[in-house]
């Protein structure tokens, strides 16, 4: 299907189609690029895993193409499907219950998380405690004794384990994990994720926040057939590449053994 709108977010392009559906593509390796489908849930636009690869630009060229479009404006952060999980299985998201829950509300209250009153729960091997100012922090075991903490950070409806701030008071992890096993099970946001996997989306305080998109620019068809014979080029130029680097490094390892071998014959 033909994208009726396309976005830049960061080295990504994020296409919306006609029918509302998200997309998007990206470059990696020799002139390959990969894409997948995107979600939105609350302010968070989720990455699913990617579908397939084709030929594509280089990567100069892709990201001079991205420059054509408007940043993303969707939402204020991105990142991967892959590094939710469910709260309640502990299982990684599949696309089917990506596709169920992003039409549902997905930012609970605060007052639904934080009520009130310091409470302590399970989640996985990490500690979540909440204090009565509503102060959120994790603890958990690493390494043979040590027990360390760190903050979170819960946005639309997902718990993020911040990076580990201090080593926490408790001495033992024996104490610790059977004083885990004994909490009730984190249930105050339906995701988490082991890691702050959430990265903002960069604003251009020059553009509105509700941008106008523009087409692409298409290139004109010497533009193309230029580009096509470079990129072939440079395909079929590799391996030669390649091989002469290999055996240019092939013979000044031959020198320096000669010259080494000579030296220590000069000291006996």
């Amino acid at each position: 299907m033909i994208p009726q709108n396309r976005y830049r977010l960061n080295e990504y392009q994020i296409s919306k189609m006609a029918d509302g559906r998200l997309w998007w593509n990206s470059h990696t390796g020799f002139a390959i690029q990969i894409g997948g489908p995107c979600y939105i849930y609350g302010n968070v636009l989720l990455m699913g895993d990617r579908r397939g690869e084709e030929n594509g630009f280089m990567k100069s060229e892709f990201l001079d193409y991205l420059k054509n479009f408007p940043l993303w404006n969707g939402t204020r952060y991105y990142c991967f499907s892959s590094a939710i999980m469910d709260t309640a299985t502990g299982g990684h998201l599949s696309e089917e219950r990506l596709q169920r829950l992003t039409r549902l509300p997905t930012a609970p209250d605060f007052d639904a998380i934080v009520d009130g009153k310091a409470e302590t729960f399970k989640l996985g091997k990490y500690q979540i405690s909440i204090s009565i100012e509503g102060d959120i922090k994790w603890k958990s075991y690493s390494g043979i004794s040590q027990i360390i903490e760190g903050s979170v950070l819960i946005e639309s409806d997902i718990l993020f384990i911040g990076p580990k701030l201090c080593d926490a008071p408790e001495k033992s992890k024996r104490e610790f994990i059977h004083t885990l096993q004994s909490l009730p099970k984190w249930n105050r946001t339906t995701f988490w994720c082991r890691s702050l996997a959430l990265q903002p989306v960069s604003t251009d305080k020059k553009r509105s926040a509700h941008v106008v998109v523009k087409s692409a620019k298409i290139l004109q068809p010497a533009e193309r057939e230029f580009r096509n014979h470079q990129r072939k080029f440079v395909q079929e130029m590799w391996p030669h590449v390649t091989d002469v680097s290999a055996k240019w490094a092939s013979r000044i390892r031959t020198k320096w053994i000669e010259k080494k071998k000579a030296f220590r014959n000069k000291i006996d």
